[in-house]
């Protein structure tokens, strides 16, 4: 009997943390024992809850942009005097001086991620004979996609994986730990395993996991095989991706930005994996544009801006450029800039560089160098960045790829999906496997999409070309630190304040405080 109460508590506490961290509608629960919770009604949404909320926290300003972006040349984040200084850490990330001391984060979020789907997991087992067989499996599998996700993550970081399943509840011991290839072949049989119990992409609400989002990240796997684990994938890679585009359920959009839009789930053909974002849901974590504005750029509106984000030198100019003495650097990419809504704002989507504007037209005040200049200044973003620990507040070109939410308050905080996976990613995932099996197709496919973003079609394929293409194409959307260790130009390249870094730098250190809680971890080489 006591053994009884006991789970029956235990069952309890773990359903009442999980409906109260959902972001879907809550209810009012009264007191009742953790097998009355477990029978009601409907209540899978809620037990999945809390795996899918864990996403809300990783894009954005954090975690996996930091990770992915900050550490490359798409993103820079200069302190400016105390400001934006944070103990170092983004310079250290920026300029590939992390150490197992001052890592690099990421392992937490990832970690709990796996824990909540894992509790979702054992609460189903605890339904199973109240729910169809057909539609526990269904339920289940959107579970195992996202810990897959989580723990690709961690491979991907760090080459090392916990791998704690559901049904082992001895938290007193640590888990074991898959190395590299071990985690790479779970993570491909775990998605191939799930597939057919998977809804399509149509069939299921909009924002769940379906098939063509496990095809997309077993496409990502077998595209980072051979960095993974020394052996290539490539034709697996592709017949990953022509299960997505064979499906026929997506297209290349001919409105780029309005995937990035606050409406941006209307008139989206390419959304295969999204973070859904609504007021309703009070999930509104999409913070962006105000983390990339000057201080004084508050687009005509109530908010906060804290000048943070912007992008290097190198990266902006990689576009095909003409600079226009009346208007700036143009560009007939456009993936570059977008004046939609300049009427509303004073600005632009896409690069922000040179003089800026409010609203009705009236130019920006650069407050700290009116200060030092003693008369009126105008806000001026530049491409150049003088100095990472101490720039000035105007330095840097900002990006503002997702459309500030025009009924957005403080923060701007909005209803732009974000955009996990895409259809033009596994667009180019195809053509870059094609390119390197040297297979018909590729050149084809690049000079498609390049049409249907306003660009001249490429003259030739190159692996440089390719590259570049991904960074014009996904910039801003974390996968810039993944694409740059494949192609070779993670450590060798060089941008703004980073110079050449050791090879071992292209796998992240393990936390001094993990490999103490887990005796399976192991430091990775070189740190």
């Amino acid at each position: 009997m006591k053994g009884s109460i006991i789970y029956q508590h235990y069952l309890l506490t773990l359903l009442l943390v999980l409906l109260i961290g959902c972001s879907l509608e809550e209810k009012i629960l009264d007191e009742s024992t953790g097998t009355e919770l477990l029978e009601q009604a409907d209540i899978e949404l809620n037990i999945m809850a809390p795996a899918y909320g864990v996403l809300t926290g990783l894009y954005g300003c954090c975690s996996i942009f930091q990770i992915n972006e900050i550490t490359t040349d798409e993103s820079i984040v200069p302190a400016k005097g105390l400001d934006w200084f944070d103990g170092g850490s983004y310079i250290r990330l920026h300029t590939h001086n992390w150490s197992p001391s001052n890592g690099v984060g990421g392992w937490g979020a990832m970690e709990g991620g796996i824990a909540r789907a894992n509790s979702g997991l054992f609460l189903l087992l605890e339904r199973a004979d109240l729910l169809d067989p057909n539609e526990l499996r269904s339920f289940q599998a959107e579970l195992r996609f996202l810990r897959a996700f989580y723990r690709y993550h961690l491979l991907d970081w760090f080459r090392q994986v916990p791998m704690r399943d559901e049904l082992d509840q001895n938290f007193n011991e640590p888990p074991p730990v898959f190395n590299n290839i071990e985690a790479f072949d779970w993570l491909v049989e775990e998605l191939e395993t799930i597939i057919p119990d998977l809804k399509d992409h149509g069939d299921i609400t909009y924002g769940r996991i379906t098939k063509q989002a496990a095809y997309t990240l077993l496409a990502k796997l077998f595209l980072n095989a051979e960095v993974y684990t020394g052996t290539p994938k490539w034709a697996e890679c592709i017949d990953a991706c022509n299960a997505v585009i064979g499906s026929g359920k997506f297209a290349l959009s001919d409105d780029y930005f309005q995937l990035f839009s606050y409406d941006n789930d209307e008139n989206n053909p390419e959304a295969i994996f999204v973070i859904r974002q609504s007021f309703e849901t009070n999930n509104k974590v999409f913070f962006t544009p105000s983390f990339v504005l000057h201080y004084s750029q508050n687009l005509g509106r109530n908010a906060i801006t804290f000048n943070g984000y912007a992008t290097t030198e190198e990266f902006f100019f990689k576009w095909d450029q003409d600079n226009d003495p009346m208007n700036g650097v143009q560009t007939t990419d456009i993936r570059f800039q977008d004046d939609r809504i300049l009427a509303s704002t004073g600005t632009n989507l896409g690069f922000l560089e040179g003089p800026q504007f409010h609203p009705d037209g009236s130019p920006i005040q650069d407050p700290q160098r009116s200060f030092m200049d003693s008369t009126f200044v105008q806000l001026d973003y530049t491409p150049e960045i003088s100095n990472i620990s101490n720039a000035l507040q105007h330095e840097g070109v900002r990006v503002m790829k997702y459309e500030p939410d025009p009924e957005g308050n403080i923060f701007f905080l909005g209803r732009n999906d974000t955009q996990v996976f895409r259809y033009a990613d596994v667009w180019l995932m195809k053509a870059e496997a094609l390119f390197r099996t040297q297979q018909a197709g590729a050149f084809e496919m690049v000079n498609e999409l390049r049409m249907k973003r306003g660009v001249p079609p490429l003259m030739n394929l190159t692996e440089q070309l390719l590259l570049d293409e991904r960074g014009f194409e996904l910039y801003w959307e974390g996968h810039r630190r993944q694409d740059l260790v494949r192609f070779g130009q993670f450590t060798s390249g060089t941008w703004a304040f980073k110079e050449v870094s050791e090879e071992h730098k292209n796998v992240f250190p393990i936390d001094e405080s993990l490999l103490n809680i887990n005796e399976n971890l192991v430091q990775n080489p070189g740190y």
